[in-house]
């Protein structure tokens, strides 16, 4: 599957919400219950879908705080490409 494939599904969906949902500091403060319900998605969807995006380096959990991600600049240069976004 190539790196464009793996996001024409939902591990977009999930990548693009928490990019909607992320603060300033690039840290999005959501449950994966709360993403399961805003996609209409089982949370083991969810839970499988998070673990791929850690794995790939697109996200990593919040050492300190639980349901806080952090997007990493291989995850907004994504979004921004598919979104057609100019990077700030």
């Amino acid at each position: 599957m190539s790196q464009i494939d793996c996001f024409t599904n939902d591990k977009f969906s999930v990548l693009a919400h928490l990019y909607d949902v992320r603060g300033s500091d690039n840290k999005a403060r959501i449950t994966q219950q709360e993403i399961a319900d805003y996609l209409d998605l089982s949370r083991a969807t969810i839970n499988k879908i998070m673990r791929e995006l850690k794995e790939e380096g697109y996200v990593e959990l919040d050492g300190v705080h639980v349901g806080r991600y952090v997007l990493m600049d291989k995850a907004m240069t994504v979004i921004r490409m598919f979104r057609g976004l100019e990077a700030n």
